[in-house]
């Protein structure tokens, strides 16, 4: 038996249920998958049990001693957790017994993610910060293996406790759009988490200035805020512009059919640690999706996509505005460029490569 359990993801998320799990599925009958989260997503597939905390209606703590209670009771092969959250179950679970191997799947840097998200500043926050790097080490020695999201995060923080993998996360070869009949790009998106370190406000003021000189562009931007304070602010500024299209939520396996409709991708994040030590995975679906990119230059979208992407100096409009004028009136350039990054996707940078490491992983606990 394989237990594989999320805090916070929901229950369809890209990386852990359609790649991660539909891949142990061709391999494993007996899988069990626990998450806890807002959305009351319940997943159907007769290969899977699934058990899904609501977590409007059960307490975080209470979900884990309910994970906790049925690892004690099945005592599976392995357990698999993608939150920090969980690493006190696991932890638990091999000292009830020490067969069970643990897999912890760190998605994102965290040190460098602490550091960005944090609502607190100064001492406060390098004291909080360290709290929780501490608590994470704690648990460490539980674990059997560890695997992360992408090549830049700090890897020599976990290799001191065992051995790590990196599983990148590519998009699926059949997600690769084959068709390319768009004339002239004027479609933009942006998906991903709403905030200022993340440029959309740079953004939304080049689009502002765009639309004066092209007033055929639109913009859509699919996602929802980080703070409440920021929501207010971003509402009054999209509001301004009626070429600005905001959708708040998607299922993230359905933001596919939006991205086929798009022509260039932006990428806009600031130049802070979390953006130089973690991979954006819409890098990857803007290239599979036939989008044009124009992204910030930072260290892990430049190792993969410098030939083919307009790269910009971070929080900077003008040079926001040029990239995006260049694909506007260079046409032959924006086709050549798209081409090329398809092709790295179905050469390079698919999930059907990386499925091949999950796999080996599994078959060494095993």
């Amino acid at each position: 038996m394989i237990i594989i359990a999320s805090c916070g993801h929901n229950a369809n998320d890209e990386r852990i249920y359609h790649k991660q799990i539909n891949t142990l599925k061709k391999t494993y009958d007996s899988i069990i998958y626990f998450s806890y989260s807002k959305t009351p997503n319940k997943i159907n597939n007769e290969q899977i049990i699934h058990h899904h905390f609501n977590s409007k209606k059960y307490s975080q703590s209470n979900y884990k001693k309910q994970l906790l209670k049925f690892i004690k009771k099945h005592n599976p092969h392995i357990l698999h957790i993608h939150d920090l959250e969980l690493l006190s179950v696991a932890y638990k679970s091999k000292k009830n017994n020490k067969n069970i191997k643990i897999i912890y799947d760190v998605h994102e840097d965290l040190i460098a993610m602490w550091d960005a998200l944090s609502k607190y500043s100064g001492l406060v926050k390098k004291i909080i910060n360290n709290v929780l790097s501490q608590i994470e080490l704690y648990y460490l020695n539980s674990v059997d293996h560890f695997i992360i999201a992408n090549k830049f995060a700090d890897q020599n923080r976990y290799k001191q406790f065992g051995p790590v993998s990196v599983i990148q996360n590519f998009p699926k070869k059949n997600q690769i759009n084959n068709k390319l009949t768009i004339k002239s790009p004027y479609r933009l998106i942006y998906h991903g988490q709403l905030d200022y370190n993340r440029g959309i406000i740079t953004l939304i003021n080049v689009f502002n200035s765009l639309v004066k000189k092209y007033n055929n562009l639109e913009l859509q931007i699919v996602g929802q805020c980080r703070t409440v304070a920021f929501e207010k602010y971003f509402n009054k500024k999209i509001q301004q512009n009626n070429r600005i299209q905001l959708i708040p939520y998607i299922p993230h396996h359905k933001i596919w059919t939006v991205l086929y409709d798009s022509h260039i991708g932006i990428i806009p994040f600031y130049n802070i640690q979390t953006f130089q030590k973690n991979t954006p995975t819409k890098l990857f679906e803007f290239m599979a999706s036939n989008c044009a990119i124009v992204a910030s230059d930072l260290k892990p979208i430049r190792a993969f996509a410098s030939k083919a992407v307009k790269l910009v100096k971070p929080n900077n409009e003008e040079s926001l505005f040029n990239a995006i004028e260049f694909y506007l009136n260079n046409l032959e350039i924006y086709k050549e460029n798209i081409l090329y990054n398809s092709e790295m996707i179905q050469k390079q940078y698919n999930w059907e490569i990386e499925e091949k490491k999950l796999l080996t992983i599994y078959r060494q606990l095993i």
